[in-house]
């Protein structure tokens, strides 16, 4: 909320693969690589937040660096 950023609901759970399949989440943003390879299977688009930890990751996740870099990949899609 303090970045001006809108949400419905925010989910907060170590199972990140149940709360995906439970809620439906059609885009899934998150630092750890191994949390995006859970949850690939089951979620239509997933985006690696970059840090120094994952910048040495050799992965194929579409990498992103701010919330703005979200924001616009969010628009692109959804007027695709």
């Amino acid at each position: 909320e303090k970045l001006g950023i809108k949400y419905d609901k925010l989910i907060c759970s170590s199972d990140k693969r149940t709360a995906c399949k439970e809620e439906k989440i059609d885009l899934f943003i998150d630092d750890l690589v191994s949390n995006l390879d859970s949850i690939n299977d089951i979620v239509n688009d997933v985006l690696l937040f970059n840090t120094n930890v994952n910048s040495i990751s050799n992965c194929s996740y579409k990498r992103v660096n701010s919330w703005d870099e979200v924001y616009d990949y969010y628009l692109e899609k959804s007027n695709s």
